[in-house]
């Protein structure tokens, strides 16, 4: 499968995703997109016996980020662009952008150096790359080249595999049937 055409179903199960979990306050709740896009694991978010379950609880507003309507169009809705934006860099997509002013690099290092890897707590480390991701977002519409993408990716290398882990299960099941 080419690259476009896994951009474009990742496109569409994207914008259903989104446009499921806009609130009626218009918010959308981070990390319930990123965990039904299968970047996080839906057990660890979901299991009050987990540990990152009661620290999202916790601080589950700052997670929050506005939509008017999850559509990925409009001004208004430039947060939910970046959010596919950065969800396709850590795929290691390569999407063609136009029209957007370029992300700052050291803007966007400044982001990603806030995460901090050698906590002994793999919670708190996926706690600061979803409040990177946040920062990220809740911007005007940038575009990303292609040396950002690969360093998000490279950042965000925990993410890329959950998914991949989940849609070569998912394949794989399907193959059997």
């Amino acid at each position: 499968m080419t690259e476009a055409k896994i951009i474009k179903n990742f496109y569409k199960e994207y914008c259903g995703i989104v446009k499921e979990n806009v609130t009626s306050q218009s918010q959308i709740y981070l990390v319930d997109v990123l965990e039904q896009l299968h970047f996080i694991d839906d057990e660890a978010v979901n299991d009050n016996r987990m540990g990152l379950c009661n620290l999202l609880r916790k601080h589950k507003k700052s997670l929050m980020v506005y939509s008017k309507s999850g559509e990925y169009s409009g001004e208004s809705e430039d947060i939910v662009k970046n959010l596919f934006k950065i969800c396709c860099a850590i795929q290691n997509l390569k999407l063609k952008q136009r029209g957007h002013n370029q992300l700052d690099d050291d803007l966007l290092r400044s982001y990603v150096d806030a995460i901090n890897y050698n906590h002994d707590n793999a919670d708190f480390i996926l706690m600061d790359q979803l409040n990177t991701i946040k920062s990220l977002i809740n911007r005007k519409a940038y575009s990303l080249s292609h040396q950002q993408i690969e360093f998000i990716h490279k950042e965000f290398k925990n993410f890329f595999n959950q998914r991949k882990d989940f849609k070569d299960a998912e394949n794989k099941t399907k193959r059997v049937k």
